[in-house]
This record gives structure tokens, sequence and C-alpha cells, in this order.
């Protein structure tokens, strides 16, 4: 074994996903969220909550999106990231981080782009005030070729919830995402900012460790393998 991989194992694998332990810690206390936590998330809401309708929602993994600063042309990308079918989606779900340089991993923030086919738009979600919008715009300009659309579709920056520390917005990044594809398919008539609240923020992290853990004893892993500690009131 690397020393990594005795000092930091993998919890669990779902479909491309392996969070190691460290990754699920994250969701501990105020920890901001890695690209991990939010492609295994992804990976749920696609082949659970909305199995039913992987041919009108993609969810896309924020490194194929942190690919798209470094590849020249469109047709460049259109290749390496064919296997999605972009063109063919009605809704497609990107999670932005601002990092834009290659030799380093992170970032310091997440925001929120999805394109909808039927209207051609983008629209813009952050839950900070300036946020991402530059990352976004400048991701949107790279990928919307491979949308199908018939011409560039406008960028338009809409009402989100708001974070209130400056930790959680990747969690918002996953809330919002999973009450808008509940939107789209029909499944909620309620409006995001009634939903996504710093209460259900809080929750989400607790909820998304826990089925960690379920998906790990259903695999036949070993619950100890980390522990699920109760946030202290």
């Amino acid at each position: 074994k690397t020393v990594l991989g005795m000092t930091d194992p993998i919890v669990l694998t779902f479909h491309d996903v392996s969070l190691r332990q460290s990754d699920v810690e994250l969701l501990d206390g105020l920890n901001w969220l890695n690209d991990n936590v939010i492609s295994y998330f992804y990976e749920t809401l696609t082949f659970d909550k909305f199995k039913d309708y992987q041919s009108d929602l993609l969810f896309m993994h924020p490194a194929s999106l942190f690919m798209s600063n470094f590849v020249e042309t469109a047709d460049e990308l259109r290749e390496i990231l064919s296997a999605l079918h972009m063109e063919s989606k009605k809704h497609i779900f990107m999670p932005i981080n601002n990092n834009t340089d290659a030799n380093s991993t992170g970032g310091s923030h997440w925001g929120l782009m999805v394109y909808h086919k039927e209207s051609n738009t983008l629209e813009y979600y952050d839950s900070l005030p300036k946020g991402n919008r530059a990352s976004a715009m400048k991701i949107a300009e790279k990928v919307w070729p491979l949308f199908g659309a018939p011409t560039q579709p406008p960028f338009e920056v809409r009402e989100s919830p708001q974070q209130k520390n400056g930790s959680d917005c990747g969690v918002y990044v996953l809330a919002v995402s999973e009450h808008l594809a509940k939107m789209y398919t029909g499944a909620s008539n309620d409006s995001l900012t009634s939903v996504v609240t710093p209460d259900l923020v809080t929750q989400l992290r607790n909820t998304i460790k826990e089925g960690i853990l379920e998906r790990k004893l259903l695999a036949g892993g070993r619950a100890s393998v980390f522990s699920l500690r109760k946030k202290k009131n």
C-alpha cells in the first residue's frame, strides 16, 4: 500500500467517484467541500434521486469543467466530453470553481451554472453577491458550443439563497442543484429561496454523510471505517 492508502483509505466507491476518509470528513462542521464530495453527490442525483431522468438531466463533475480552462478549441473539448452527450440534455448542471491554475487544487468559492435547452439560456446561481460570475462566464464561452444550441445562450444571473458563513458555498451548490432538478421534473413547485435555507444546508451535510455510511454498510463494509461525528450544540 502507498502512504496515502494507509493514512487516507477509500471509504466508498460509487459509480465514477471514490471517496476517501479525508473527503468524508469535510462534511463535518464548516469545512469547504472539494471536487470529490460534489462529484459524489452529483452521482447520487444521477443514479438515485433522478435516475428516471438521465436522458434529460446532466450533472457534470467539476473536473470536466475545470478541464475546459485548458482546452484550446470547441472541437477538442467536444471530443473529450463526448461521452456526456451534452447536446441531447434538457438541463445541464455545472458547478463552477474559481481555480484556473492547473498546478494547484482547490479554489476559494463554488457557484452553479445551469443550461436550459428549451429556452437556450444559461442561468447562474451564487450564494455570495460577487462570487464566481467571471469564472462562470469564462467557462460558458468554452462549453456552450457543445450544447447543440442554435445561437450562443445569454448568461443570466438569478436570485439565489445566500450563505451565512465563509465555507458553505459548495453545500449551497448541492442544495440548489437538487431543488432545481425537482422543479424541472415536476417534483416541487416551491420557490428556491423558500426551500434552500441555512438550516437545510446544515442538515444536508449530515444527510450526505449518513448516506455514505448506509452505502458502505450495504456494500458489506465496516461502519467503523469512519465516524459519524455529531454536531455539538
